[in-house]
């Protein structure tokens, strides 16, 4: 071991050689110098193991030469020799930094020795801790790890510069103190913190690994994650906790992105699907569970192909892989196969998950559900061409109403000319019997898609269902069965007659469809007194006489499942393309506007019946009036003008007027019209005007007549009169109307009652 003495008393230089050189264990080497200046000089170029320093020397005194030499022996353990018994300066020369401090006077070499080895090694575990320290702290700094270490005794808390910096605060910012840390906490997390602080001091928990937040120099909190150790005493008494602090506000942020993220695809009403490249199913949220039936355990890790349906052909699959395996999005539609085996159409998105070097490592499926829509859509379009077809039908049956006029009102004519009870006069009838049920089927067509004004007036159902039931025999499979059972005397129904036409056939038709393989459907009609009315559904009829109409069938039946629905509009169980859904619905709506009901009842495997209750009138049918002669209808006299853009309606109809008395003027339109009122108002007693005729229709030249005489008696004639078009025709001031085909003795009626009223 080589020494550096520093010591201007050759006799103190003596002394310390004496007792050092005879030491063999280390053996020593030394080397003096009388000033700090050429002692310091040989340091700096010649390495010594320890340093012996006197206070006064002739270049430096007391701290000075410490200080001095602390500064050149970075690395040299350095012993003080003093002459002075001086206490303070001891401890000033130790908290500067040297290993001991000997005097003189008390030297000796067991003393010096020993004083040697234990500043020797001090200053070597000392330096060694400044390393382990050195690399601690680049460790810290390098992994953003911030450190605690909280001495139980004392209270004191060591934060180190990166748990400082971590919350915004400089080295000397924060006081260290455990009531500091505590004061940070967040409200929300203060109490479960502390607790589980507590649990772990107390022994409870064997590992303290928290997470919580912490306040911010800035005013925000910070999420930390923070774990730790105790140091115990021999009694395993707790005196020291330490351990690390790491912030994880990002990895927070991050993880509740993906929790949201998360969230939202498993509450996505919309089918998102991951595979691998083979197509093999890596994840199903629960849209593609609710949508298919398939759970996620059960087709985890099976081939997309299970939802294959055999719809689309085998170039579209090759066509699509060939896209999303090129690293491109597909989008298109597919018809898939749910696990009960139905279809369902879903719009979908197919998009690679590109992973490492940039290549696709999965694939991603976002598909919507469009099954419904497609059903809406396919309703929307049979709706817009039942509302053609009902546009064309209206054209049609409007001409075909001009020409029943003309045939109604000619053989009406012809009857005058047979006695009532002759061959001819019965073949007339006949005649006029068929024009009259055209003259029906044409308001139906009218009527087709359109609201209907209600036509309600007594009539016996008994020929209703009879000619139904002759329809029938004539349409339907000779495999079912049709028969009726009518209750003699029974009442008249109170309805529109071609309206519940109309609801017996789409019973009927139904129970036809419902028996495939055939069967029976019976048709019932009895008279019934409601006292207190059943309810359906939450509907109910009023107390009174009723007619019910029973449709019976030996079908498959109704699943009692659906029946709460088979009333709904566009509610369909027939094949796609086999049935609008609106039969039912249809049916339903004009049994309660009549005030009346329908109800069901259905067995799987037995049959369905539906009866339907209709307001009755307990009086038998009046003679036809088609058959009344027109000495026999009201007559008149005085000036009328009828307009009309058909020449035959138009001279049938004055030469019937005529015949009853009246003289006529004859307009063609609604302009020739407006010019003989004009010319001829004060003479005029009331005007028969068409609706539809060319130059100016009816509604213009009402109007027009209304202008120059607001007192004018006219009765407009139109082809069709639902509820609207009598709506409109009223709020402008039209008090009758009369829908054609008329007869005439309905038309004289309406002018007598006209004329006998008061303008």
């Amino acid at each position: 071991m080589k020494v550096l003495v520093i010591e201007d008393s050759p006799a103190d230089v003596a002394i310390i050689r004496s007792l050092l050189l005879s030491s063999k264990d280390p053996p020593m080497e030394l080397v003096s110098f009388p000033r700090l200046a050429t002692g310091l000089e040989f340091l700096s170029s010649t390495p010594v193991d320890l340093i012996l320093l006197d206070l006064s020397l002739p270049d430096s005194h007391g701290l000075e030469s410490v200080q001095r030499t602390l500064a050149a022996a970075i690395a040299n353990p350095v012993i003080v020799l003093t002459g002075q018994d001086d206490d303070e300066l001891a401890a000033e020369a130790l908290r500067e930094g040297v290993q001991d401090y000997l005097i003189k006077s008390n030297l000796n070499q067991e003393a010096l020795l020993r004083s040697i080895r234990y500043s020797v090694e001090r200053k070597r575990s000392a330096l060694a801790l400044r390393e382990s320290e050195k690399r601690y702290r680049l460790l810290e700094e390098a992994s953003d790890t911030g450190v605690w270490d909280w001495d139980l005794i004392t209270n004191k808390v060591y934060f180190s510069p990166t748990w400082k910096r971590q919350l915004g605060h400089g080295d000397s910012e924060v006081p260290n103190l455990f009531e500091e840390w505590e004061r940070r906490l967040h409200p929300d997390d203060r109490p479960r913190t502390l607790e589980a602080v507590e649990r772990f001091l107390t022994g409870q928990s064997g590992l303290f690994h928290q997470e919580f937040r912490l306040l911010h120099k800035d005013g925000s909190y910070r999420w930390i994650l923070s774990r730790g150790g105790t140091l115990r005493d021999a009694d395993d008494k707790p005196y020291r906790f330490l351990g690390t602090h790491v912030d994880i506000t990002e990895s927070k942020k991050v993880e509740e992105d993906l929790r949201r993220l998360g969230a939202a695809i498993n509450q996505s009403a919309e089918i998102v699907l991951i595979t691998d490249l083979s197509g093999s199913i890596e994840y199903a949220n629960p849209a593609f569970e609710h949508i298919t039936g398939y759970t996620f355990s059960e087709i985890k890790g099976r081939k997309v192909n299970v939802l294959k349906s055999g719809q689309h052909s085998r170039r579209f699959y090759q066509e699509f892989w060939k896209t999303i395996l090129g690293g491109q999005v597909w989008r298109g539609r597919f018809i898939n196969r749910k696990k009960d085996g139905t279809l369902y159409t879903q719009d979908a998105t197919v998009s690679p998950i590109v992973g490492a070097g940039n290549r696709a490592a999965h694939f991603v499926l976002v598909g919507r559900d469009i099954t419904h829509e497609i059903e809406l859509e396919s309703q929307v379009r049979q709706m817009q061409k039942m509302e053609a077809i009902g546009h064309l039908a209206g054209g049609i049956a409007h001409d075909f109403n001009n020409s029943l006029q003309v045939i109604l009102a000619y053989t009406q004519f012809a009857l005058r000319m047979f006695p009532p009870s002759s061959a001819g006069h019965e073949d007339l009838s006949r005649v006029v019997k068929a024009a009259t049920r055209a003259a029906d089927l044409t308001r139906q067509l009218l009527a087709f898609g359109r609201k209907s004004d209600l036509n309600i007036a007594p009539f016996d159902i008994e020929p209703v269902i009879k000619e139904l039931i002759k329809f029938l025999e004539h349409t339907i499979p000779a495999s079912i069965a049709v028969s009726s059972e009518i209750e003699r005397d029974l009442p008249e129904v109170v309805a529109d007659a071609t309206q519940v036409h109309q609801v017996l056939m789409n019973l009927c038709l139904n129970a036809r469809d419902a028996m495939p393989h055939g069967g029976r459907l019976l048709l019932k009609a009895a008279g019934l007194k409601v006292e207190a009315a059943p309810r359906v559904e939450g509907t109910e009829i009023a107390d009174g006489d009723y007619v019910e109409i029973e449709v019976r069938d030996t079908g498959v039946g109704i699943p009692p499942e659906i029946q709460p629905r088979i009333f709904e509009p566009f509610f369909t169980t027939k094949e796609q393309g086999k049935g609008t859904g609106l039969g039912l619905a249809s049916t339903y709506g004009i049994v309660r506007q009549h005030g009346g009901m329908i109800r069901c009842q259905s067995q799987l495997g037995e049959g369905t019946s539906f009866k339907v209750y209709l307001p009755a009138k307990p009086s038998r049918p009046q003679p036809a009036e088609s058959t009344q002669s027109l000495e026999e209808l009201p007559r008149g006299s005085g000036l009328l003008l009828v307009a009309e853009d058909q020449e035959p309606i138009l001279q049938l109809t004055a030469r019937c007027l005529e015949e009853l008395g009246y003289t006529v003027l004859r307009a063609s339109n609604g302009e020739e019209a407006l010019n003989m009122f004009s010319s001829r108002a004060d003479e005029i007693r009331l005007v028969l005007l068409d609706m539809q005729m060319p130059v100016m229709d009816g509604e213009r030249c009402f109007k027009r007549i209304q202008a120059i005489s607001p007192r004018a008696r006219v009765v407009v004639a139109s082809g069709f009169v639902d509820s609207d078009i009598r709506q409109h025709l009223n709020e402008i001031g039209v008090r009758e109307i009369v829908q054609k085909p008329y007869r005439i003795p309905e038309l004289a009626r309406i002018i007598r009652r006209v004329l006998d009223s008061e303008a």
